[in-house]
C-alpha cells in the first residue's frame, strides 16, 4: 500500500532531473496523484511529502480523498 505519493515525487524529482539536464523542454508540466486517506496514513506516504518539501517540488500535486 502507498505507492501513489511515492511514484508522484519520484515523477516529479525526475522529470526536473531532465529539465535541468536539458533534455526535456520546461513547458510548465505538472504531476497530480489523487490519493485515497487510508493511502496517506502509510508512513512511506508521509515520507514521500518530506521528500517534496525538501527538494521545493513546486511541480508536484497531491490531492487526498477523505471518505467517512
Amino acid at each position: 500500500m502507498g505507492p501513489g505519493p511515492l511514484t508522484a515525487v519520484y515523477q516529479a524529482r525526475f522529470m526536473r532531473y531532465l529539465e535541468y539536464r536539458g533534455m526535456l523542454e520546461h513547458q510548465g508540466r505538472k504531476v497530480w496523484a489523487f490519493l485515497g486517506d487510508g493511502e496517506m496514513d502509510q508512513p512511506e506516504s508521509l515520507a514521500a511529502i518530506s521528500v517534496a518539501g525538501r527538494e521545493r517540488l513546486d511541480n508536484v500535486t497531491l490531492l487526498t480523498m477523505a471518505t467517512r
